[in-house]
């Protein structure tokens, strides 16, 4: 008997959507050591990841205006499913007055705290997402609920 497919790809106006509905995900950034792959709290702003940061790799990629990766995924072991977007495109920080202060109004608070007052977007150049079933044949306690 053939296997149904466990993956299933989402729009990207699927991609949107769950986007919205979270708001900590991964941002992987190259460099000199290789990939780097940080967590970060972020909003979705007129179709945008932005995501505030202090100093340091996730701002540097921003003024390099380098590209980068951000992720978001959920798993739900009631449903035995999940779903994760994967966001490419340019970091840019964002300077300009009026902008900053109408992105200052959002809801983003860093989990992390501290001096994290510089506001980083990523301008998306590709959206994709994937939603999966989890196969019944998984292991007992192979997930836990709020692992993702």
């Amino acid at each position: 008997m053939a296997q149904p497919d466990r993956l299933e790809a989402l729009s990207v106006e699927e991609c949107l959507d769950l986007l919205e509905t979270h708001h900590f995900g991964r941002v992987a950034i190259g460099d000199a050591g290789g990939p780097t792959v940080l967590p970060v709290n972020y909003v979705l702003d007129q179709g945008s990841v932005v995501f505030r940061t202090a100093e340091g790799t996730k701002l540097d990629a921003a003024v390099g205006r380098e590209r980068i990766s951000f992720e978001v995924d959920h798993l739900d072991e009631s449903s035995r499913s999940g779903w994760s977007v994967l966001v490419r495109g340019k970091a840019e920080e964002v300077t300009d007055p009026a902008e900053l202060e109408r992105l200052r109004e959002l809801p983003l608070e860093p989990f992390a705290g501290g001096e994290r007052y510089r506001f980083v977007r990523l301008l998306s150049s590709a959206i994709s997402g994937r939603r999966i079933r989890i196969p019944d044949s998984a292991p007992p306690g192979w997930f836990t609920p709020g692992d993702a």
